[in-house]
């Protein structure tokens, strides 16, 4: 599963994080070097279809193409050994809870790739459309790893609102318990099958058989309609309910007048490994 925000400064920005997630859909990452050997396709993916509009876009358009576009990546990789991999590009980010608590692995801090809320101030590396850009991109992947058990949660979340989440932990406020009014209604919502629910549709089949996990993801889309951010998971999506989006929403907006969220794109993804014993 992944989360891309495309940088909104650049053109076609969200169709390059739409590209960089449908691809990481249909194969999951295994490493850098994975990354670096199928990043031309992508970029060849998005050079076709950006070409496909050129003859209709003004000279000033056409110019601003040219430039390229810039995304942020974050994948996360939950194995059937009991261990997982991430791998990232920019300020996405993505935190790991164990009984309502963010994992420390090996005494580090329990955010990747950005650790403190002051790192948001530097501008990041993005994933780029150039391919004369290439030879940097390496030197900016970060990767780790960690184990995960029965009933462990993990966020991967956009900037705007990893650089609020991080804030508030650093102030030891439980910003999880916020988020969590959200993406467990949703849950709760669409484990209830509808009685007109045909019972084919009420089943849920992994896509890997290897994995052996029950994951849940919340999906929420960018407050703008126009916003660049993008991203996919691999098993179950399950959309928010149309009050509960705008419930978001609305506590989105607040939070930004409140200048606590920067006014950008809010994205997150929830995965829940559901416990020993709890049957959906």
């Amino acid at each position: 599963m992944a989360v891309a925000d495309g940088a909104t400064t650049y053109s076609y920005s969200q169709e390059w994080a739409n590209i960089i997630c449908t691809e990481q859909a249909r194969q999951p990452l295994t490493d850098a070097n994975d990354l670096m050997t199928r990043l031309p396709d992508w970029q060849a993916a998005w050079q076709q279809e950006v070409q496909e509009r050129v003859a209709e876009m003004s000279w000033f358009a056409a110019a601003k193409a040219e430039q390229g576009a810039f995304s942020t990546f974050l994948q996360l990789a939950l194995l059937p050994d009991g261990t997982w991999r991430a791998l990232a590009i920019g300020d996405s980010c993505l935190v790991q809870f164990r009984k309502g608590k963010p994992v420390h692995r090996d005494g580090e801090y329990p955010f990747f790739p950005l650790h403190t809320s002051e790192s948001f101030a530097e501008k990041p590396y993005l994933l780029p459309t150039r391919m004369d850009l290439n030879p940097r991109v390496t030197e900016h992947i970060r990767e780790t790893h960690g184990k995960w058990r029965p009933g462990d949660e993990f966020l991967l979340m956009t900037d705007a609102l990893a650089a609020w989440f991080i804030q508030e932990f650093e102030q030891q406020r439980f910003a999880q318990d916020q988020l969590r009014a959200f993406y467990t209604s949703a849950a709760e919502a669409d484990a209830q099958p509808s009685a007109e629910t045909p019972a084919s549709q009420q089943e849920v089949t992994v896509l890997d058989p290897r994995l052996i996990l029950d994951t849940y993801l919340s999906r929420y889309r960018p407050i703008s309609p126009s916003g660049a951010s993008a991203l996919t998971g691999v098993d179950l999506l399950t959309p928010a309910p149309i009050d509960l989006d705008a419930t978001f929403q609305n506590w989105v907006e607040e939070t930004k007048m409140s200048g606590l969220l920067k006014d950008d794109d809010v994205s997150f993804v929830h995965v829940a490994l559901k416990e020993e014993g709890v049957h959906a």
